[in-house]
Parts: structure tokens; sequence; C-alpha cells
């Protein structure tokens, strides 16, 4: 029978000089396993398991912990432990490593691993340890540690199973080594409520949080810009349109040109001059998005506009296969990514730590022209969509194998969407999926989508033809009803491998009357995990669920973050194996890398309706600092909307900005120093589900009093005229008046 099962840890902490103890408790109702031949499939849920050939295939559980920023973990160690064996005999299925998914004209081989018989005829357990550190790095100055566990052990000679019932671990830590600091609060706030989400001690977070610290630059000038560009003439005019109005709702942005960086920055080559770039924005304005905005195809002249690193984890064809475009180089910004200075980057030995810093997009324009329809796709989905089309979720799944089940995946992302969604499943299994119905879905209108097929660089496929190619990107004509997608498919993001051309997810993105908003696919092999028919979901998929999980589970709501949400919950299942467990054929580490993101990393996507904002305020505000007070109601109940952001802005002078959060009422006080009578004063206020609501006040001389006479003798009687004028030059009425 079939159990429901969860892993349930019972996590107590206590802080003693240089160690943490934590107590972790394990069920064994909770194990279940599945016949396959005359295996046992061994699984927990949610957890993957060992990935080296003919090895006991038992789960294999990784954790991360949040420790005292300057630390440096020593061990990990068990200072107590009881366990419990599951009853009956175990034939635990051999392990089997990923397997690249099927491209058109080409299938991998799905090879069966027979027992390794040294290990299988052994009455030693296996594995050998229960706990082990892998490793730890920073994550915008946070120190985290990453654990792996072992809680079954197997007997295979005996066909035992052990678990670990209840287990004290005992971090062991050296401090002030190497103390990990934040640029500003506000990132050390936003940093470490999303630790929060991935760590096992989130009761910790706020007394480890890392010290300010916000260094001088010898390149920048000092300032506060949440948003950079990265581009070069004669598209960096354009982005400036899209930097004026991630300004004006409150994220202060700049555009930066490559050609400044190069000549400014050291570096080996264009890519580690930009990314010293972003780790110096990042210590001195507190930089938390980058939008590369050029393409990045090193492999067609003129294509190469703003670099990206091509990173190595394993061989698995020829070059250029194994060297693998990967944007996150620009976003993981803790080491160099070339710790042994060999220049092949990403490498298990350059301790690459996985966690993103700063969220990165790519806007995979070559003209102005295409820029600008970038941008106008942005601003027509943030600001003015039509809405009809927002709450539907696209699922067309190919048939990746004949004996495999593809449904899992697609029913899973279908159970998270809110109630009121329309999942559109377009099997081909089922026959309802082919070119025409693509076509015709996406015209119609899709919010987001997850695409299982079949993949190259020039589109997506079932049973050896394409369900939608580049040529159907270009004819698409859904207009500005823009929706995003993910894909678990081979090759359709690699776009430095189209001779003359783009690549699939680039045709999406520049597609001239409609395609996608934003789109995130792999630049080289998507990767599966087959075991004998049964669906075990492999490491593209994992990254892509979790993707949906973090929006709809964990209100994580912009694109770039939850990309980054989801490769930093699975980013600690990709460290160096051991020495009884090769972990480096779990491709966890080759899809964070391939895994891009084409798009605005900083746009929020739509999970409802979106709803209007009633914001009342004075239309004229005063020359001077004084209070300009907002208030904020649901146009439709009229009830006051917490915590929506408002961002007071002058076109004019840079220098008048303030930005607040509503409170309980609605409401909000901002105090933005407006000198000069005549200007504008832009008033943005936004709220996620809610259209961005734009207005503008007037900055006027202030109330005009003269009193005439200006000085009089208290011993002589006198009559005195004090006149008031408003704002725009009437007499006031009613003014108290005291002499």
């Amino acid at each position: 029978m079939k159990k429901v099962l969860s892993l349930i840890f019972f996590l107590n902490l206590m802080l003693v000089g240089g160690t943490l103890d934590f107590f972790l408790k394990f069920d064994p109702s909770q194990v279940i396993h599945r016949k396959v031949k005359n295996y046992d499939l061994v699984e927990l849920k949610g957890y993957p398991s060992i990935k080296t050939p003919g090895k006991p295939g038992l789960p294999r559980v990784v954790k991360t912990f949040v420790i005292p920023s300057d630390a440096v973990p020593v061990k990990v160690e068990i200072v107590g432990m009881e366990t419990e064996e599951i009853p009956g005999e175990f034939y635990v299925y051999p392990a089997h490593p990923d397997v690249p998914l099927p491209m058109p004209g080409r299938k991998f081989e799905l090879k069966e691993y027979e027992p390794d018989k040294k290990v299988y005829n052994s009455n030693n357990p296996f594995p050998s340890y229960t706990v082990r550190l892998l490793g730890s790095g920073l994550k915008n100055g946070y120190r985290l540690v990453q654990v792996e566990i072992f809680p079954l052990k197997y007997i295979p000679a005996k066909k035992r199973l052990i678990m670990a019932t209840d287990v004290k671990i005992r971090i062991v830590y050296e401090d002030g080594k190497n103390r990990g600091y934040v640029p500003c609060e506000k990132i050390r706030e936003e940093a470490g409520n999303y630790i929060r989400n991935i760590v096992e001690n989130p009761e910790d977070v706020e007394r480890f949080a890392p010290r300010l610290k916000k260094t001088g630059s010898a390149l920048l000038n000092p300032g506060n810009y949440e948003y950079v560009i990265i581009t070069e003439s004669p598209l960096d005019t354009v982005f400036q349109k899209l930097a004026d109005w991630e300004r004006k709702k409150g994220i202060p942005s700049k555009v930066v040109k490559v050609s400044w960086i190069t000549s400014n920055y050291s570096g080996y080559d264009t890519p580690e001059k930009i990314r010293n770039f972003i780790i110096d924005a990042y210590n001195t304005w507190g930089t938390r998005y980058i939008l590369l905005g050029g393409q990045g195809d090193d492999l067609n002249a003129g294509e190469n506009i703003v670099p990206c690193r091509k990173a190595y984890y394993i061989a698995v064809d020829n070059a250029p296969t194994d060297s693998i475009p990967s944007d996150l180089y620009y976003g993981d910004l803790d080491g160099t990514w070339d710790l042994d200075g060999d220049h092949v980057y990403g490498e298990y030995e350059d301790s690459v730590f996985l966690y993103t810093d700063v969220y990165v997009g790519r806007a995979p324009v070559l003209t102005p022209e295409q820029a600008q329809r970038f941008i106008d796709k942005v601003l027509t989905y943030e600001k003015n969509p039509p809405t009809d089309y927002l709450k539907k979720m696209m699922l067309p799944t190919a048939v990746l194998w004949s004996s495999y089940d593809n449904l899992p995946l697609q029913d899973s992302i279908a159970r998270m969407t809110p109630a009121g969604w329309f999942d559109a499943k377009m099997y081909e299994q089922d026959g309802n999926l082919s070119e025409e119905a693509m076509i015709e879905s996406l015209n119609v209108g899709y919010g987001m989508g997850h695409w299982e097929g079949h993949g190259n660089q020039y589109g997506i496929y079932m049973s050896g033809n394409p369900f939608l190619s580049s040529e159907d990107a270009d004819t698409l004509h859904n207009q500005d009803k823009l929706g995003i997608a993910i894909s678990i498919a081979c090759w359709t993001g690699a776009w430095d491998s189209v001779p003359n051309g783009d690549c699939f997810a680039e045709h999406l993105i520049n597609s001239p009357d409609g395609g996608l908003v934003a789109v995130m696919m792999n630049s080289r092999y998507g990767w599966g995990a087959y075991v004998n028919g049964q669906y075990v979901p492999g490491p593209s998929e994992k990254l892509d669920t979790t993707f949906f999980s973090g929006i709809f589970d964990h209100g994580v709501y912009r694109v770039g973050d939850a990309l980054a949400y989801a490769k930093d919950l699975w980013a600690p299942y990709a460290w160096p194996e051991s020495i009884e467990v090769d972990s480096s054929l779990d491709y966890l580490r080759w899809c964070i890398y391939e895994l891009n993101l084409l798009g605005d990393p900083e746009m929020p996507l739509w999970t409802d309706t979106p709803g209007n904002l009633d914001v009342a305020h004075n239309p004229v505000h005063p020359v001077g600092g004084a209070a300009f007070s907002v208030t904020v109601a649901d146009s439709s109940s009229g009830t006051p909307v917490e915590s929506a952001y408002v961002c007071i802005s002058s076109p004019n002078d840079t220098s008048i900005y303030a930005t607040g959060w509503t409170d309980a009422s609605g409401s909000v006080d901002l105090f933005p120093y407006a000198q000069v009578p005549g200007d504008t004063l832009f008033v943005t206020v936004t709220k996620h589900n809610y259209l961005p609501h734009e207005s503008i006040a007037i900055v006027v001389a202030g109330l005009q009093v003269t009193v005439n006479p200006d000085t009089i003798n208290i011993n002589t009687p006198t009559d005195i005229t004090v006149t008031v004028l408003d704002t725009l030059g009437s007499p006031e009425d009613s003014i108290g008046v005291s002499i």
C-alpha cells in the first residue's frame, strides 16, 4: 500500500560557545517503498536518492542551517542517536544516475545498472556515516551551512533497513573568521525574511544576521541604485525608459554601459569585469536587481553585447556541450567561480556556493527596436494588462519516454494553482497536444506555463515534430496578452548555438506581435531521472516545480526572485561527492547553471485578477519638507490597503524622492523636500495583484501672508490688515490669526 509520507524534523537549538546542537527526529512510519521488478524502491517524500550507479539507492537528505556570520564550520558530529529497524526484508533498488532528456533525433541510452556486488554482499552498513558536513558560504552576508544526512542505513547481505529515529547533531565552528557583511538594512531585512524559508533554524536568523557595512568605491559615486541595467550604446537610451519606470515606482535605478565597465574594472575577461562591477555596485549602492540589456551570443559577430560566462560542471559530450551559458555567474557573488585559477569556471574545485545574492535577468535584444519592444511588453504586463488571461496555466506535455509516466509533474503544478485558475492540460498521450493547438492557445492568452517536451535550439517537440518552433513564435499575435513560461526541454535557451540567428527562447521574447514577456529555459541539456518506468522527478523537474511552489505557496512573486528561490532550495544537493556517494552524478548543479531568465528580474507576477486602488492625496504640495499624506483603499470594497508601496518623485529634481509603506489604515506620511514652485511630483502606488496607481501633485509656494503695517507701536492703537492667500493665490477665509 502506498502511504502518504512526510519527513518531520523536531529541532531544538542551543548556542554553547562555538557549537550549535540540533535534535532531529525521524518517524519510521514515514518510509514507503515501491516494488520495481525484484527490487524495493525506498523513498522519503520530497527528497532525492543516491545517484551513484549500483550503490543502494537510499534517500539523501541535505539540510541548511544559519550560523553566526563571522563563523566557519569545522565539523558536524553525532552526540547521541537512537535507531529502529524497519520491519521486513529489502532488496534496495540500485541507484541510477540522472539522464539527459531526449532531443529531436537523439535519445540517450536508458541503462539498467546492476547492484554493486561488493556492497550488496557486505554485512557493513551502507553508507558508513549518518551525517557529514558538506560546506558553507555566504548569501547576502548570512553564513549558511549544509549538512548531509542519511536517516536510513542498509545492511545489504541481511536485507535490513535501520532508521535513525532520534539524532542529536553538533555543528562545531570557529568564530571571527571571514565575517559576512550586508550593504544596507533593506537587503539585510529582505534577505533575512527569505532565508527563514530555507533554513532549519529560522528563529536564529535575526541574531546571526550580518553587520551593516556599505563600502566606499574608488569608481562609483555614492548613491542608492537597487536596479542596474548593464547595456551598450545605442541601447542605453532606450533602456533608460525602463529605468525611469523602476525609479518612479520606488526602485532607484541606473543604466551603465559595458564599455565604461571594461574601461574601469580589472578582470581576466569582460564577464569577470562585469561581475566585479556588480560586486562593487552591490556593496556601494545596495544593488539587488541586474538586467543584462543585450544578447550574449559569442558565436555570431555583433551579438555579444553583454557577454555571458560559460560554466563547466562535468563532461557529457564534446565541447561546446559542456560549456554552459550561465547568468548565475552575475548573481552569485560569493567567491570567484575560479578558485583554482585555471579560467575554467564553475568546477567543483572552484567552490561555487550557488546561492543568489542579486537577481539577474537578460533582455536578449540586438537593436533599439527590439529593446523598445521588450520594454513595452514589461510595462504592458505590469501596468495595464488585459485581465481575462492572467489566471490561466498552460501545461503542454509530450511523451518523453514510452515507458515513462509524464503526467505527475504537470499534475503537481496544476494542484498548486489557486482556486479560480484554469489549468490547460495539453497531453500528447491524450491526443490534445498539437502545433495548431499550441499556437491557438497562446494567441488566446495564458498567464503562465510549464512546457514539457523534447527540445533543441529551434523549438520544443513531441514524437519528432515541433509543437512550437521559432518560426511559430515569430507569428504569434496574442498582442498584450503576455505570459511567462518555464521548461525542462533541452537547449531551448541555447542562445549561443544558432548560426546567424536566435534560439527558441529569444524568439519567444522578441516576437513582434505577442509571444512571452519572460521565459526560463535551459541553455544545454535538461536532465531527468529514470527508474524503470516509475515516475521519479529529475533535477530539471525539481527546479521547475519549486519555481511554482515559491510563487503560489510562499509568496515569492517577482519572477527573478522565484527562479532564485527554486535554485537556492536545491543548491545544497549540488555539493561535491563523498567517498561513498558520488553526488556529482546528481545533475542539479548543471541544471542550476543552465536555467536562465530572459526577462526583467524585478517584474511582479500576477497570481490573481488585478484590483484597482483608490488613492487620495493633496493635489498640491508646498515648498519645503512638509508632510505629504497618502491614503490607499481598495476601489471595490473601500477597505484600507495595508503595505501598499508609495513613491513620490520628480522628473525634474532627482533629490526629491520619498518612499514608504501604508499602515493598517491605508495611510502613510512622506516628506519630499521640494524647492521650486511649479514642479511636478509623481505619486506612484504599487501593491501585489493591484494595477499601479499614477497621479501627480504640483509644488506651490505655500500660504502667502502679508501684514500691513508690518511694524506698530504697542502703546498706540493701530488698525492692522492681515491678508492670507492660498497656494493658488486665492484669498483664504476663516483663518485664525494671533498677534
